[in-house]
């Protein structure tokens, strides 16, 4: 089963913090293989870089290089990320 279309997500875009470690890598890397449009978000422009360029869908990445940081356990970040 998709997971974009069990979790309602379908025609959504999402936005992924910490994007360039290997968690927020992976949670880059399955929304766009199924289709969503993603914000990929970390301070580590060259990994962010890296990770994006693995992606076969790399076209559907947005990338925002947070300086100094931008991170969902301070939601107050997120603004910076999608302005």
């Amino acid at each position: 089963m998709d997971p974009t279309t069990s979790l309602g997500l379908t025609g959504q875009a999402i936005i992924v913090t910490g994007a360039a470690g290997g968690i927020g890598g992976a949670t880059v890397r399955m929304p766009v293989e199924h289709g969503l449009e993603v914000l990929a978000v970390d301070h580590a422009s060259q990994r962010l870089q890296e990770v994006v360029a693995t992606l076969d869908r790399a076209d559907q990445v947005a990338v925002h290089f947070a300086y100094p940081r931008c991170t969902a356990s301070h939601p107050a970040h997120l603004p910076t990320a999608v302005a």
